[in-house]
């Protein structure tokens, strides 16, 4: 029998875009605060609180917590379950991540920061893929004709955050023989 897991906090819209199939199968309950998934957990909700309001039979086994720029309920963090944690964007919100990974049976971030987080002694933590493609990209049909575009990069550009892109980028320019903001859709 799969295992049956809370995912969460999370809004509505992810979940109909990254958690439909599991949804569906039955193995897995979104969580958040506003009521529009499918199971509402409140900050001030007790673990017992959330127990009355799952679908009658259907019990966690895991806490799948996605932890970027959200707050987990206290009820989940003293929950009697093993705790999964998701951990994109380490890069901008290790600070936070440094408290959350200790509540955390298991961490899954990028490969980097796997790395860092083991050599700051958290060897629970593991890499894996939290990025890709929504389900509205991947069931559209691909258009008809030529292909225009070589390469497409969309993403933030912000040396503050990202300064490892820019240099790439330019890169990826030289290819095609424009310079990045000077070239134009012929390139």
């Amino acid at each position: 029998m799969p295992l049956r897991y809370l995912f969460g906090p999370v809004n509505a819209a992810f979940a109909e875009q990254n958690l439909q199939s599991q949804r569906q199968a039955g193995t897995c309950l979104a969580f958040n605060a506003d009521g529009d998934t499918d199971l509402t957990i409140r900050p001030a909700d007790t673990w017992d609180d959330v127990r009355r309001r799952l679908p009658d039979g259907w019990q966690p086994d895991f806490l799948a917590l996605y932890l970027p720029y959200s707050t987990v309920p206290a009820a989940l963090w003293l929950a009697p379950l093993p705790r999964v944690g998701l951990a994109p964007d380490w890069q901008l919100l290790w600070h936070f991540y440094r408290r959350c990974f200790r509540a955390c049976d298991v961490v899954l971030t990028d490969t980097l920061g796997a790395e860092v987080a083991a050599r700051e002694g958290f060897l629970h933590v593991r890499a894996a893929n939290l990025c890709g493609c929504e389900r509205a990209f991947l069931e559209s049909p691909l258009p008809d004709g030529a292909r225009d575009i070589d390469f497409l990069f969309v993403g933030n550009l912000n040396s503050a955050v990202q300064r490892e892109r820019m240099p790439w980028l330019s890169r990826l320019a030289r290819i095609g023989g424009c310079r990045p903001g000077k070239g134009d859709a012929a390139h």
